[in-house]
């Protein structure tokens, strides 16, 4: 769930009162993910890797915003659009042109040589 939060007491009351609970803040703004601590972008791609045999350094994953630090920080290659916050980015191998410009497209082609 993406809400906007305009009060910071409710988001602290949210925090404490839910900790199963994943926040995760839009760079520069109210507006606040909700999710299950356990439904992770990088969970997902583990359980994927593990049902058909591969690892997760065999992984490249690209990212823009906070719930993806955990899975480009943690795959094989991490790859941030420039678009991205600014701790996405200090967590990425790479950095690639923003979403707007094919970034993802660009860095497969440039990174596989084609």
């Amino acid at each position: 769930m993406i809400c906007e939060v305009l009060d910071e007491n409710i988001l602290q009351t949210l925090e404490q009162n839910n900790k199963n609970v994943l926040l995760s803040y839009y760079e520069g703004q109210m507006w606040v993910r909700i999710s299950n601590k356990k439904a992770t972008k990088y969970k997902a791609l583990t359980q994927i890797c593990c049902s058909i045999g591969i690892s997760m350094e065999q992984i490249m994953a690209f990212g823009d915003d906070y719930n993806d630090i955990e899975m480009i920080s943690k795959c094989g290659i991490g790859v941030a659009v420039s678009n991205a916050s600014s701790v996405v980015k200090e967590n990425a191998d790479y950095i690639t042109a923003d979403n707007n410009s094919d970034g993802v497209a660009l860095f497969i082609k440039n990174f596989l040589g084609l």
